[in-house]
C-alpha cells in the first residue's frame, strides 16, 4: 500500500473516532454543540499534524542505501553477457541486469533493485 494511502486511512480513521465521540457527548447533553465543534476542530488539527509528522519518514524517498539509487543515471562500463552488465553509479560499480541491448558507454537509469543487483534501462549513448 502506498504511504499516501496509509496516511489518508489513518487520518480518516482518527476523524471518525473524534466525530463519534463528540456526537455521543452532544447527544447525551454533556457538551453543547458549539463546544463540541470547538473541541473537534482543535483535536482534529492536533491529531492531523502529529500524524503527518509521524508519517513523514515513510513518505520521503530514501537518501541512503541501495533504494536511494532508483531513478539515478549510470554508465555501462562492461558488458558481461547479453543481459548482465557492470554500471558506474555515483562513483561505485554495480552488477546490473538489463532487458535492452547495451554497449560500453551507454547511459542507463536504475529502475529497480533485487538484492545487490540493479535492474537498469537504457536511456542513451555517452556523448
Amino acid at each position: 500500500m502506498k504511504p499516501h494511502v496509509k496516511l489518508f486511512i489513518i487520518i480518516a480513521d482518527e476523524l471518525a473516532i473524534i466525530m463519534f465521540t463528540l456526537s455521543i457527548l452532544v447527544l447525551t447533553g454533556i457538551v453543547d454543540i458549539v463546544t463540541a465543534l470547538s473541541f473537534g476542530t482543535v483535536i482534529t488539527a492536533i491529531i492531523v499534524t502529529v500524524t503527518i509528522v509521524a508519517m513523514k519518514p515513510q513518505l520521503t524517498k530514501p537518501k541512503i542505501g541501495p533504494e536511494a539509487l532508483i531513478g539515478k543515471e549510470g554508465e555501462v562500463k562492461e558488458v558481461k553477457s547479453k543481459s548482465e552488465v557492470i554500471v558506474l553509479v555515483n562513483g561505485e560499480y554495480w552488477l546490473a541486469e538489463t532487458q535492452n541491448s547495451v554497449v560500453e558507454g551507454d547511459k542507463v537509469v536504475i529502475a529497480d533493485i533485487e538484492g545487490l543487483k540493479l535492474k537498469v534501462k537504457k536511456i542513451g549513448r555517452k556523448k
